[in-house]
């Protein structure tokens, strides 16, 4: 399954996405348990990647799925500016959304969606939203857009410097791409 992690628009705020977390189980847990007590399938231990964003002006895409806790340092710079644990792209001046995707390293079926956004207190996305899609072996971005993807959280409100926590109500298995046990993608 991918998984498309949305950033809603928001003017002319800046959109940063600092974490993501997929949690699910391959026994497909059963809705309304307590997600964050399952398997991270956006982690990187199992194999996960962001395999494209939109937009990587300020901070890096992978950013979305290191498996340590975010943190930050004053006077950190790097060759983009300030140095953040998160997704950060530029402002946005024209219609849209910034997005990215993630590849899912393990099969399962998505049971709660984490989108963290420590250390963002004043320009974070007020809103996110998150699809998945159901595909075989390991498509290029440009097939991943194509795809069919059906909603896992709706347009909702995030708070900044917060673990923003979505509970999945659906059963979307992830496919199992060939020689390993699984793969997905949440966009």
């Amino acid at each position: 399954m991918t998984s498309h992690v949305q950033d809603q628009p928001t003017g002319q705020r800046d959109a940063e996405q600092p974490g993501v977390k997929v949690v699910g189980s391959e026994a497909g847990a059963a809705p309304g348990q307590d997600f964050t007590r399952l398997p991270d399938l956006a982690s990187r231990s199992l194999g996960s990647s962001v395999v494209y964003a939109n937009d990587e002006l300020f901070a890096e895409r992978e950013n979305l799925i290191k498996p340590e806790a975010p943190s930050y340092s004053t006077y950190t710079f790097g060759h983009k500016g300030q140095v953040y644990d998160g997704w950060e792209t530029r402002r946005r001046r024209e219609p849209g959304f910034d997005y990215a995707i993630v590849r899912l390293g393990a099969p399962g079926v998505v049971r709660g969606v984490v989108v963290d956004t420590a250390f963002f207190k004043g320009n974070y996305p007020p809103e996110v939203s998150v699809e998945g899609t159901a595909v075989e072996g390991y498509p290029s971005p440009g097939e991943l857009q194509d795809a069919e993807w059906v909603p896992l959280v709706p347009r909702s409100p995030a708070a900044g410097d917060t673990a923003n926590s979505f509970a999945v109500d659906t059963d979307h298995p992830t496919p199992t791409p060939p020689g390993r046990r699984g793969s997905d993608a949440a966009h």
